[in-house]
């Protein structure tokens, strides 16, 4: 038996219709709700996504380097700087309930990578500081919204 689409049949009929979710009973009433809402802010997106790209290259940076004996403590906060950074993005631009408690993580995470790069003499490091400490204010400032 061969079948075969009719256009027809599905004429003024929804989606939600056509698979049951309008019908009594099944707590749908035809009109979407969010449980949860949120602002999309593309200037903090841009921020952590910053951070992140800057850590990482910190991190690759500082394994080239002479000293890297002296910056292991650096080199594991960039790492989970740049992980939570990452994660913090995916949880804000994807709505989460949870974005507010990652942006506070994240936070705190960037606040002490920058001021363990804070701590060494060289450019890169007082860039990422910076940049890790920008990051950390506008993180706080969303999740105390």
């Amino acid at each position: 038996m061969e079948y075969m689409y009719n256009e027809d049949h599905y004429k003024g009929v929804s989606p939600i219709q056509d698979f049951g979710y309008g019908e009594p009973g099944l707590g749908f009433d035809g009109e979407f709700e969010p449980e949860y809402s949120f602002d999309f802010d593309e200037r903090l997106v841009a921020t952590i996504n910053n951070c992140e790209a800057v850590c990482l290259n910190m991190h690759t940076m500082i394994l080239r380097r002479q000293d890297i004996q002296r910056r292991l403590k650096q080199l594991d906060l960039l790492r989970d700087c740049a992980d939570v950074c990452g994660t913090t993005v995916k949880f804000i631009a994807s709505g989460s309930r949870f974005a507010r408690n990652m942006a506070a993580q994240c936070a705190e995470i960037c606040e002490r990578c920058g001021n363990e790069c804070a701590r060494f003499p060289d450019r890169e490091s007082r860039r990422c500081a910076r940049i890790c400490l920008h990051c950390a204010r506008e993180c706080r400032r969303f999740a105390q919204y």
